[in-house]
């Protein structure tokens, strides 16, 4: 029964394929604003101008700031939402066929939680764009690892939780690194002329990911 339902989904998937591209595309570009205006107000920062280490909530901020901000505000929450259901589909229906083995589940559900965190992103987005004021939580992420310490066991809890971003931090590097992410890139046109320029770019970003998870991991 199950295996049915599956079948009926992915069937009215494929239907729908040609809109749902179109959204997981806008969802990937709507990801890359906000994680350049991240990598540029750290490079401001970095350079000694007004820049600041920030997360995904205060880059939004900043850029509903900008002139036109509201309407650029709008259009990231279609694009993250359409990213985030992406992620979500790629974790039930897995149309990458990472299979149900211990390695395609944890990726899987590495989608998973990618969706519900863009959700989430997507909502504080919301937010922003229907309210005059919103203010991001940057200390949530400290708050909740003070609330594990508090549980039973939460120092090897959050010790674990450390490991796992170690780990898949190192991951992240080892496939810039090698170049693995380029075969799920489908290059036409004008990437196609510059392939090697894509792979270049794609190991840096990549790799930088990678190491940014990894110091949270260290933390």
């Amino acid at each position: 029964a199950v295996q049915g339902v599956q079948a009926g989904v992915t069937e009215g998937v494929r239907h729908a394929a040609p809109g749902l591209e179109a959204l997981a595309r806008f969802g990937y570009a709507s990801k890359g604003v906000v994680y350049g205006t991240i990598g540029l107000l750290a490079l401001n920062l970095a350079l000694g101008r007004s820049g600041q280490v920030t997360d995904s909530q205060g880059a939004l901020t900043r850029i509903h700031d900008l002139p036109l901000g509201g309407l650029l505000i709008w259009l990231l929450v279609v694009g993250l939402l359409g990213y985030a259901l992406w992620q979500l589909l790629r974790a039930l229906l897995d149309p990458e066929e990472q299979g149900n083995g211990p390695k395609g589940l944890l990726k899987r559900a590495g989608y998973a939680l990618s969706g519900v965190t863009n959700f989430g992103v997507a909502y504080f987005a919301y937010r922003l764009a229907t309210q005059a004021a919103v203010t991001a939580g940057g200390s949530s992420q400290k708050d909740l690892a003070r609330q594990v310490l508090d549980w039973p066991g939460g120092q090897i809890l959050l010790g674990l939780a450390g490991l796992v971003m170690l780990v898949v931090g190192g991951v992240q590097v080892a496939n810039a690194v090698g170049g693995k992410f380029m075969k799920r890139v489908a290059l036409h046109d004008f990437a196609a002329r510059h392939a090697e320029t894509v792979r270049r770019v794609g190991q840096a970003g990549i790799a930088a990911r990678g190491v940014v998870l990894g110091a949270v991991g260290v933390f």
